[in-house]
């Protein structure tokens, strides 16, 4: 159970960050390219 949830929730951490930084470093990279 434990470990299950550790799971989900490094995945769900994963896309999170994922999106956060497409969104934040996405924009920079956008406006320096």
């Amino acid at each position: 159970m434990a470990s299950g949830e550790g799971k989900d929730s490094l995945k769900q951490s994963d896309l999170e960050f994922r999106s956060g930084i497409l969104r934040g470093a996405g924009s920079q990279d956008g406006d320096a390219g």
